[in-house]
Parts: structure tokens; C-alpha cells; sequence
């Protein structure tokens, strides 16, 4: 397959992405915060939500590498929608890490100020347990 027709595909597929989004986003947050999910399971579990979005996405891999292995669709979606669905979760995992960093960026240690921010960020967590 040529570059034009791959980054034509990548288009097609990034418009379905984001279609998807929108409708199973606002299915799940029930907020404001589309990364709700994540972080209210990740909350009740005492894990990060990092990783609540990892097992989602690993369960789209398990199917890939299924239908990979088996060469044809076991469950009732279609392998389209498993690609969709783990791209979309590696694009979620990546908002969660950067809310990570930003508020690194703006941590009141660093200088700067984020109202949500927690009293120590992660890179600073140590030299605070020592002061």
C-alpha cells in the first residue's frame, strides 16, 4: 500500500475515532470530565486511572491478537471497532498523562501555581517526605 492511500486510511479511520468519542464519551464521564471513568474506578480500586485505561485498552489487543491468531472475528464486533476503540484508548491514556504533566508544569514547587494541584506533584514527592 502506497503512503497517499495509508494516510487516507489513517484519516477515515481518525474521523470514526472521534465519532466515537463524542457518543460512548458522553455515555460514560457523566460530567464534564471525559476522563471521568478512569478516575472514579481508578479511585474506588486505589489504582491510577492510567492504568483503569490500560486494561480497557489491553482487552481490544487481546482481541486483535485473537483474531490475528485465529483469522477470523470470535466475539460479535467487528475487528474494525476493536482497532478503533484500542486507538482511542492509547489517545485517553495519553489526556490522563498529560493532565499529569501539566500539573507538574504549573506545580506551586516549580514556581508556578495550578489550583488543583496536590500538595507534593510526583517529581517532587521525595524531596518532600525528606524536608
Amino acid at each position: 500500500m502506497d503512503q497517499k492511500t495509508i494516510l487516507k486510511r489513517m484519516d477515515q479511520m481518525h474521523d470514526a475515532e472521534k465519532l466515537l468519542v463524542g457518543t460512548k464519551g458522553a455515555e460514560y464521564a457523566h460530567d464534564q470530565d471525559q476522563l471521568a471513568n478512569f478516575k472514579r474506578l481508578g479511585n474506588i480500586l486505589g489504582i491510577k486511572a492510567g492504568l483503569i485505561c490500560l486494561v480497557y485498552f489491553h482487552k481490544h489487543l487481546d482481541g486483535i491478537i485473537s483474531y490475528i491468531q485465529e483469522g477470523k472475528e470470535i466475539s460479535d464486533e467487528a475487528i474494525s471497532g476493536r482497532f478503533r476503540d484500542a486507538r482511542n484508548y492509547l489517545a485517553l491514556l495519553e489526556c490522563l498523562l498529560s493532565e499529569k504533566v501539566q500539573d507538574h508544569e504549573n506545580c506551586v514547587r516549580c514556581n508556578m501555581t495550578w489550583p488543583h494541584h496536590s500538595l507534593t506533584c510526583t517529581t517532587h514527592a521525595k524531596q518532600t517526605r525528606r524536608e
